[in-house]
């Protein structure tokens, strides 16, 4: 759960207070307000039974991370995140299969992406990736357009 912030003035690396979740696996974007939204991926426990659908928020003035209310309308992990607009995007990743059984057999990629809408404190769905991709880099385009870079679609990782 351990967090590190780049503090350009100084050139050096600084800690910060824990996160709420041990997280591996998570995505993590800047919303308006300045706060670190940290978003899902999986606890000690595994891809499988610490899979997360939980978020958290971290104010660097404050040096205070609080638990989001909305969780991830799917659990995911080694997805990407960006903000756009007013929203923050989860792109892809990988989860358990709907309806599947909680074993390692029955996770698998996603083409799901969903956004948060901060103001309303809600996910969405939003439009599917044509690709299944996970460990992708997710970045905003100017004000129009998100990129999802690489990945694989792969649970393991082969790409």
């Amino acid at each position: 759960a351990t967090v590190e912030m780049f503090d350009t003035w100084h050139g050096r690396w600084v800690s910060c207070p824990g996160m709420l979740s041990r997280r591996a696996g998570c995505a993590a974007a800047v919303l308006d307000d300045g706060r670190l939204f940290v978003v899902g991926g999986y606890d000690e426990r595994g891809i499988v039974q610490g899979l997360l659908d939980s978020c958290e928020t971290f104010d660097p003035a404050r040096q205070v991370w609080q638990p989001a209310s909305a969780k991830l309308l799917r659990a995911r992990w080694g997805h990407g995140c960006a903000h756009l607009g007013s929203l923050v995007y989860a792109v892809g990743g990988c989860s358990l299969r709907t309806g599947g059984p909680a074993h390692e057999a029955f996770m698998e990629t996603l083409r799901s992406c969903e956004a948060f809408d901060a103001s309303l404190g809600v996910w969405v769905p939003c439009g599917e990736l044509h690709v299944a991709r996970a460990g992708a880099r997710v970045v905003a385009l100017g004000e129009r357009y998100l990129a999802a870079v690489g990945g694989c679609d792969d649970v393991f990782g082969r790409a």
